[in-house]
């Protein structure tokens, strides 16, 4: 479930456990180099975490490894759809 950061709890600036699920080669070279932002995904490059292990299975492009982070959030907005995401104007780190 998602009951440690609830949806409508989530701040700015907050340092939270974040939820990663990637390959078995991908999470040995993420362990070995870190973290490098995609591409492309949901709303664009970046590094997508969810707010539970629950939350990747559905988020993840690929499947079979889970990381567990720290991540500061810095400044965030909560969308429900990507097509939000066109609609800001404002520079943010996490959506």
């Amino acid at each position: 479930g998602n009951t440690r950061y609830p949806l409508d709890q989530t701040r700015d600036n907050e340092i939270m456990i974040g939820f990663h699920q990637t390959s078995h080669t991908a999470a040995y070279s993420i362990a070995q180099t870190g973290f490098r932002h995609s591409r492309d995904g949901w709303i664009g490059p970046g590094t997508y975490f969810a707010t539970s292990l629950n939350h990747t299975e559905f988020k993840a492009n690929q499947f079979g490894a889970y990381i567990c982070a720290i991540v500061d959030l810095g400044k965030t907005k909560r969308i429900n759809h990507p097509s939000e995401v066109l609609k800001m104007d404002q520079k943010l780190n996490v959506v």
